[in-house]
């Protein structure tokens, strides 16, 4: 434990420091009082020298005038008492030592500080001697104080390590979506709960014949079906939604995404017939949900997809950011939700981008709008066949865009175009 000597000063606090047994108090620094008498920051440095060094005691020097009760350092003093106690919870006590000019200069002579550089110094040396003073009467309260305070450091350090060992891990389990592109889903478990992050299929390999959709292996789920909470989705995207229609008739929980992402899946399900059996809610930007011991937060982020979401997981033992994907498009990201997570501290930042592996950086969608708009423009008399996933909803929309542009009409041919666009999405 140490000791912490304060010189209330009528512009500065001088601040010493000295271990609770040894008896030579060593200067630390001086410290500026705020403008107008205020000392809120005085007290923060206070706080930071407090937690750097373990003080458990804190010996307050009077201003010259304190035997006048009345006097306004005086008053200023004691309410820095006041303050300092309520702020820290370290007891603090009050000495009357008073250091003279000349032992002053004495001991700035054996520091070494030049007279021109004195008067910074003055208030540290102060409390110094104030601090010195006080342990040299005051051993055996020292000794009292400085068992007590250890005593308790070690009651703490053992509730800590019990606490710490007292709680479960955090799982995050991925059921696919790494090293492959698609089949994206990954279970989050903390002890009887679990949810589940996206659900999406992939395409078949060129081996794979007669394969129409690869789907991952949910038997994990299935196994804890008493745990699992819900899907949570990040977009709607097929290779985030286009397994659930298949994992939903094994594992029927609650299914939570954004409007247009809801209205995607419905359409699944519609087709599936699982429309009248499937739980679903639509979640805004900045609404959580609670699902067991897990909290989620829907953030706006951008995609080439509308409503696309990445999520703050809550857990009892920190928070979970899963970003979303990339490339950009549309909407701003809520950068600052982002900055304010990070502030707060978090556990796992989990981040994915197709290609992320490679060196450079992915391009805006806006990028493939500019060049649809030219081949739009070069093709005025011809016919144009663009092939696009279903599901990439912003890219139908560029080329909608540049079809109008250009006085165009527009086909959308395919079993999965046709659910989307040629019927409403609700939601």
């Amino acid at each position: 434990m140490r000791v912490m000597g304060l010189d209330y000063g009528s512009k500065t606090v001088g601040v010493a420091l000295s271990d609770a047994l040894l008896m030579t108090a060593q200067p630390k620094e001086t410290i500026w009082r705020d403008r107008e008498g205020k000392i809120r920051k005085t007290l923060v440095r206070i706080e930071e020298l407090i937690d750097e060094y373990d003080v458990g005691l804190i010996v307050l020097g009077l201003p010259l005038n304190m035997n006048d009760t009345v006097g306004e350092r005086a008053e200023a003093a004691l309410a820095f008492k006041d303050r300092l106690e309520r702020r820290t919870s370290v007891p603090v006590v009050m000495s009357d030592e008073r250091l003279t000019t000349v032992e002053a200069d004495e001991m700035l002579d054996q520091m070494g500080i030049p007279p021109h550089s004195r008067k910074q110094y003055m208030d540290q040396v102060a409390a110094s001697v104030i601090l010195q003073e006080y342990m040299e009467n005051h051993k055996k309260e020292l000794e009292d104080i400085d068992r007590d305070y250890k005593s308790r450091e070690n009651d703490k350090s053992r509730e800590n390590s019990a606490a710490k060992s007292a709680k479960s891990k955090l799982k995050i389990i991925p059921l696919g979506g790494l090293e492959l592109i698609g089949m994206n889903i990954t279970a989050f478990e903390y002890e009887d709960s679990i949810i589940v992050v996206d659900c999406g299929m992939a395409f078949p390999e060129d081996d794979m014949f007669g394969i129409d959709s690869v789907i991952p292996d949910v038997t994990y789920l299935e196994d804890n079906l008493d745990k699992v909470k819900g899907f949570v989705i990040t977009h709607g995207h097929e290779d985030h939604i286009g397994a659930l229609p298949y994992v939903l008739r094994k594992i029927n929980v609650p299914v939570y995404a954004t409007r247009l992402t809801m209205g995607i899946i419905e359409n699944k399900l519609t087709e599936h017939g699982l429309m009248d059996t499937t739980e679903r809610h639509v979640v805004r930007f900045g609404q959580t949900v609670n699902l067991g011991k897990f909290r989620v937060e829907f953030i706006r982020t951008n995609h080439s997809i509308v409503d696309a979401a990445a999520l703050a997981i809550y857990s009892p033992v920190g928070t979970v950011v899963h970003t979303g994907y990339t490339p950009v498009y549309g909407d701003a990201i809520d950068l600052q939700r982002f900055a304010e997570l990070g502030k707060n501290g978090v556990l796992a930042l989990m981040c994915d981008s197709t290609n992320a592996e490679r060196p450079g950086y992915t391009q805006s969608e806006r990028t493939v709008g500019v060049t649809i708009d030219r081949l739009f423009a070069e093709h005025k008399d011809t016919r144009i066949i663009i092939a696009t996933f279903a599901s990439n909803v912003d890219r139908v929309q560029q080329i909608i865009n540049s079809a109008y542009k250009y006085g165009r009409k527009v086909a959308v041919e395919g079993r999965r175009q046709n659910c989307h666009y040629h019927n409403r999405v609700t939601g």
